[in-house]
């Protein structure tokens, strides 16, 4: 045994050396369990580095222990999934030993394959009838999810090809798959979960948010541009605090985010929130002078923020005045607590925005007394 635990029967299964492993399993005193450091056991280290005719004499030894775990809930199956040793699962799940839905720390192993990207590994499982591809790990989430979250786009298509698969299953808050991508900048998995029928693309978490508020929160310009361009998703869509995706993209100052949504035509930049703040004036208490011009400059702003004779407030002034407006909004936000929005939740995102009621009925009225001059 050396300094990490390893036997002479684990450094030969570990090293591929079959005919070696075949004279340690013959001689009786060899413990054919024997476990390292880490509690790993010589068909572990098999497994893990895909040697298949290792692999296959250990399990052909009723001693050898198919099920057993290392330290850290690992089984063999679970080493193979997660390092993409395809033919080795395949021996394994051959095994009537082996639980093919085995747990280490939540996870089953065709997710560990998943999460990694292993596509073959995936193909494995799910070709087992015994394996549930809609196992869910402890937040709730599925291989599903753990492949559209890391944006392996290969395995998403792999598990959608699969009946059994439940494609809008939901994680911790009530996130799918959609939205994992979504939020995490993977434009290729929102794209081949978009052309899958079942994926619902107006699905909305605990809060009230979709697929397209999750990427406009999180500044994913280029999901958000895919998002668009399916015609089942509605742009305005809102929260349960009445947010639109322009209104998460503008409060955390995403400005690519921000100019891929006010180019679509559907967009209402004046909609307002249950505190009846817009766009613009979540810019302007955030001081994103460039988003704030961006507002000001889009043509439904000008033509929807009348002062109180119905006038819109831009046509009444030249260029110099739209420099005031910027100016005046940020003098006002200036003024209040900068305590506005963070994380990925509805609740959470308009968590801190009360202390701000108070500017947006007196921006509101700053905008339309401009008009005045």
């Amino acid at each position: 045994m050396n300094k990490d635990g390893l036997t002479s029967l684990a450094v030969a299964s570990r090293s591929g050396q079959s005919t070696v492993v075949q004279v340690f399993l013959d001689e009786s005193r060899v413990h054919v369990n024997a476990c390292d450091n880490k509690g790993r056991t010589p068909l572990m280290h098999a497994a893990a580095r895909g040697r298949l005719e290792v692999v296959q004499v250990l399990l052909a030894d009723l001693r050898v222990d198919p099920e057993a775990r290392d330290k850290n809930g690992l089984k063999p199956l679970a080493f193979a999934a997660s390092n993409g040793r395809a033919a080795v699962l395949q021996v394994l799940l051959d095994d009537p030993r082996i639980d093919v839905n085995t747990r280490a720390k939540g996870s089953t192993p065709h997710m560990f394959a998943a999460q990694n990207g292993h596509l073959e590994a995936i193909r494995a499982l799910l070709a087992d009838p015994r394996v549930d591809p809609n196992a869910q790990y402890q937040y709730g989430g599925t291989a599903l999810t753990v492949a559209a979250w890391k944006g392996q786009v290969a395995v998403v298509q792999a598990l959608l090809a699969d009946s059994r698969i439940d494609a809008n299953t939901r994680a911790d808050k009530g996130l799918t798959p959609l939205m994992f991508a979504a939020g995490q900048g993977h434009p290729e998995v929102v794209q081949a979960l978009l052309a899958d029928p079942q994926v619902d693309p107006e699905a909305v978490n605990e809060d009230g948010l979709t697929a397209l508020a999750v990427a406009s929160q999180n500044g994913q310009a280029a999901v958000v541009q895919v998002l668009l361009a399916d015609s089942r998703i509605d742009v305005n869509t809102r929260t349960n605090a009445a947010w639109t995706p322009l209104m998460f993209a503008t409060d955390q100052g995403h400005l690519e985010t921000v100019q891929a949504l006010l180019s679509d035509p559907r967009i209402t930049p004046d909609t307002r929130n249950q505190d009846h703040g817009t766009a613009l004036q979540l810019a302007a208490a955030k001081n994103y002078d460039t988003i704030v011009r961006l507002l000001l400059a889009d043509p439904p702003v000008n033509s929807e923020a009348p002062n109180q004779q119905g006038q819109a407030a831009l046509t009444l002034t030249d260029g110099s005045d739209s420099d005031t407006i910027v100016k005046s909004c940020q003098a006002l936000a200036n003024s209040l607590p900068q305590d506005g929005g963070k994380g990925v939740g509805g609740k959470d995102a308009v968590k801190g925005q009360d202390s701000r009621k108070g500017f947006f009925k007196r921006a509101g009225k700053l905008l339309k007394g401009l008009g005045k001059r």
